[in-house]
């Protein structure tokens, strides 16, 4: 069980980085995202959707939870703080 929250997290933030923060803009570019909109194919279509592109992000996940658990560790805790500032902000 707590594998599937470690790796829960790992994905959640993953996914976050890649369809929206700064530090991923080259690959979304490299797709052919122009800063407003995704190009009408298979990857904009997966970029452009969090949820979609999530499922991708928990193989990586997993993948780096095999061969690579300090960076799972790493996303989860990060996503953990996220998630506590979040709460902090709306209470």
């Amino acid at each position: 069980m707590f594998d599937l929250l470690l790796l829960s997290l790992a994905c959640y933030r993953i996914t976050s980085i890649v369809h929206r923060e700064r530090i991923a803009e080259p690959l979304r570019r490299l797709i052919g995202y122009d800063g407003l909109s995704y190009p009408d194919n298979f990857l904009g279509s997966l970029f452009s959707c969090f949820w979609c592109l999530s499922v991708w992000c928990a193989g990586l996940a997993i993948i780096l939870y095999v061969y690579f658990p300090i960076l799972v560790w790493v996303c989860a805790v990060s996503a953990g703080a996220i998630l506590i500032r979040e709460i902090e902000e709306k209470g």
